[in-house]
């Protein structure tokens, strides 16, 4: 709905279609985080205009829309799904940049790669590399780094990539430097959970707080339950929080409420 207006002779309705360009526009669709495909707008010009009427007992109904037809869905050839399959050790995305740069050769030939998707490529991929993992749990750490390296903005941090003890990443609020002003993340507060996930992970995270809202920075997951090693959560935590420092983050303040944290933050931060 876009407007509704009370008179006295009755309610009005203004309505549009929700893939109108227009609709596009009002969304800031920039400043929304999707988790979706997103969605086709069309130059529709769709608009339902209902206006009722106490004196006339009467109820007026305008309706306006330039229809419009989404871009076919492609559907996946055999010969595609061989493709991923026989490359499913490289990051979905590759994958994808990899089919679109074949579209114009002859190595797929009954398939025209120009309408293919990169969630298509991905459903695949996580298809056959889930299989995968059920068969050996281990590789769960490696799929994990995959997705993380998947994501656009999301990074790894070198040195705390033990499989089954540590993993560590920033996000896209730390890697933008343009969007987000490190110099201004003079505060910073460190939290963490303890047994939320199936696999036992302590899950760390630093945020900080910029123009009022709180942004998350940087995530590590560690688990230290097999490591005989004095200091060897203290040495991780160190370890994550000098990587942050170096790569520009330097608040003047840390909030955190964890005792063991204190040495941790003092010689890294």
């Amino acid at each position: 709905m876009r407007r509704y207006t009370e008179t006295v002779d009755g309610p009005h309705f203004s309505l549009t279609c929700s893939r109108a360009e227009e609709r596009k526009a009002e969304r800031d669709l920039s400043r929304i985080q999707r988790y979706t495909e997103t969605k086709e707008f069309f130059d529709c010009r769709g608009e339902l205009s209902i206006k009722f009427s106490k004196s006339n007992l009467s109820l007026t109904i305008l309706y306006d829309h330039k229809g419009h037809v989404e871009t076919p869905k492609f559907h996946v050839t055999e010969e595609v799904q061989k493709y991923i399959e026989a490359n499913k050790l490289v990051p979905p995305r590759l994958i994808y940049q990899n089919l679109i740069a074949m579209a114009d050769g002859s190595q797929l030939k009954t398939t025209d790669l120009h309408t293919i998707t990169r969630q298509q490529v991905y459903n695949i991929w996580m298809s056959l590399t889930r299989r995968e993992w059920e068969r050996d749990p281990r590789d769960d750490f490696r799929s994990a780094q995959m997705l993380v390296e998947e994501q656009e903005g999301y990074f790894l941090i070198e040195g705390l990539q033990e499989p089954g003890v540590s993993l560590a990443f920033t996000t896209p609020c730390f890697s933008d430097k343009v969007k987000y002003n490190r110099l201004k993340m003079t505060e910073i507060f460190i939290d963490s959970t303890f047994g939320t996930n199936k696999h036992g992970y302590e899950l760390y995270c630093v945020l900080t707080e910029l123009d009022l809202v709180s942004l998350p920075l940087s995530y590590l997951l560690l688990d230290t339950r097999g490591i005989r090693e004095e200091g060897k959560r203290g040495s991780r935590l160190t370890a994550w929080l000098t990587a942050l420092r170096a790569s520009g983050l330097n608040p003047t303040v840390v909030h955190t409420d964890k005792d063991f944290a204190g040495d941790s933050c003092k010689h890294s931060i």
